[in-house]
């Protein structure tokens, strides 16, 4: 019965990190990208959209990669050391800047990228899933 509830608790928590994810790669998404962030297999998202060029991809890209969870919720990182992250947390009104040290936070990973040009217009589509382990 515990095996259970801690299995059904386990799931209840990375499905809620996967629709946290979801959005916090919606917040980084920049303007005039045109995107659709679906949930898959707990904790990861699957992202795809269309964009004019390679580097508006990349950009987008680069913005995923500086995602970070920490125990208040998901933030961008704005500054590393070896021992503390300072990040800038997004469920907060006025998006306070915090420090976490390492070993608190976890960040994301990025895989599958598939681009493909169809007429013009760059398809994309990529994963991001949670690395459970520091960022560094």
């Amino acid at each position: 019965m515990l095996r259970r509830s801690l299995l059904a608790l386990t799931l209840l928590s990375t499905s809620a990190l996967a629709g946290d994810l979801a959005d916090a790669v919606r917040r980084v998404t920049p303007k005039g990208l045109a995107t659709t962030v679906t949930r898959s297999v707990s904790p990861r998202v699957v992202v795809t959209g269309r964009a004019k060029t390679h580097e508006e991809v990349s950009e987008f890209m680069r913005a995923t990669l500086s995602l970070i969870s920490t125990p208040k919720g998901w933030g961008r990182v704005v500054e590393r050391s070896a021992r503390e992250v300072r990040i800038e947390l997004f469920e907060q009104a006025v998006a306070p800047i915090e420090d976490f040290r390492v070993e608190d936070v976890a960040g994301v990973a990025l895989s599958g990228l598939r681009v493909v040009n169809k007429g013009g217009v760059l398809a994309f589509t990529f994963r991001v899933s949670v690395k459970r382990k520091p960022v560094y």
